[in-house]
């Protein structure tokens, strides 16, 4: 019998001048609005930095990929400094195999 998913969380909170969001569990494409929610709800605040623990996710998908990928894209239009700290292997596997991980701003966690 195979294990359920475990289920996905994103949590916000907010510092000085950062807006921290932590998402944990799979990001897909049934999970990645809800990221989304909560990035547009944090840049709506204006914050100078951005700051994105992906450590806890255990499986992304290419929706989620492209997510993070609009996401940086969004921040840098909005003059935001992202930093995203990385998923473990193997979720981290799908950014290196895309090269994203080559153009989003990881940071040691």
């Amino acid at each position: 019998m195979a294990t359920p998913p475990p289920p996905f969380r994103v949590s916000s909170e907010r510092s000085d001048d950062t807006a921290q969001i932590t998402v944990e569990g799979d990001l897909d494409m049934a999970s990645a609005p809800d990221l989304s929610a909560a990035v547009d709800a944090a840049l709506h605040a204006m914050p100078r930095r951005l700051a994105i623990d992906l450590s806890e996710l255990q499986f992304v998908d290419s929706s989620g990929l492209r997510l993070l990928i609009a996401i940086a894209r969004r921040a840098a239009e909005l003059g935001v400094e992202l930093s995203l700290v990385p998923p473990h292997e193997p979720a981290f596997s799908v950014f290196r195999v895309s090269g994203a991980d080559e153009r989003l701003p990881f940071v040691d966690g």
